[in-house]
């Protein structure tokens, strides 16, 4: 299986492009592939195609594409994560194993009692890792990092009333069973401290569902895996 590399922006087969300078100097300074190799080429839009290295340089490396693009469906139902943020290497770890896992959305949640409000820089910083995520688990499609966003904020375009943990919430699999499975889904979840009252107040005022997945209290990254996990095991294959 060849190896495989990120080439953002829309192309079809004949198309020779410039690979990023990350990607360049991985094929050039790590690998040390020569011209006439063969490579895979996702764009994080949902496509893959085979390619042919063309040149190799330190910093450029041009590719052709020679294989006919695939592309992945588009999920029917999307699933959204709305989670306070961890702190330094829990969050490059949670990216991971969402973007593994087949979320389609990660909203960073200003809370209350939350601890660490990344900012855009960072953010960008991390899409990295969401990247590399997509190498290792052969996905096309990009897991999407929203700007920092309030409780309020993310309720306002939540299409129906989303789901949030909770230590005393229902099990998820019976709130999911009860609710439209074909709708867009958020979950929320909420700083180590725990949602203030008055954040689930207005959860619940937004017709949120409390939700749990376990007995015991988790870290943040925990619970946002657990979660996506038990959700998107119950949506139908493909979503």
């Amino acid at each position: 299986m060849p190896d495989r590399f990120y080439a953002p922006g829309k192309w079809q087969t004949g198309d020779e492009l410039d690979l990023p300078e990350g990607e360049s100097q991985h094929i050039s300074r790590v690998l040390r592939m020569k011209p006439g190799q063969s490579v895979e080429l996702f764009n994080g839009l949902g496509n893959h195609a085979l390619a042919e290295l063309v040149e190799v340089g330190k910093r450029r490396v041009s590719v052709r594409i020679c294989g006919g693009v695939v592309s992945q469906d588009v999920p029917e139902v999307h699933v959204t994560l709305a989670v306070a943020s961890p702190k330094g290497d829990r969050f490059r770890w949670m990216l991971e194993k969402l973007t593994e896992l087949g979320v389609d959305r990660l909203i960073p949640l200003r809370t209350e009692r939350g601890v660490v409000d990344p900012r855009d820089s960072k953010l960008e910083k991390l899409e990295q890792n969401v990247i590399a995520a997509c190498k290792q688990c052969r996905r096309d499609r990009l897991m999407e990092i929203a700007p920092v966003q309030s409780l309020a904020e993310v309720l306002a375009q939540s299409p129906r009333g989303c789901l949030f943990g909770d230590a005393i919430g229902e099990p998820l699999s019976q709130v999911l069973a009860s609710s439209d499975a074909a709708s867009p889904m958020v979950i929320v979840v909420g700083p180590e401290g725990g949602l203030t009252d008055a954040e689930r107040d207005l959860l619940q005022a937004a017709g949120a569902f409390p939700v749990c997945v376990g007995r015991h209290v988790l870290r943040i990254e925990t619970a946002a895996v657990a979660l996506a996990a038990a959700a998107l095991s119950m949506l139908p294959a493909g979503r």
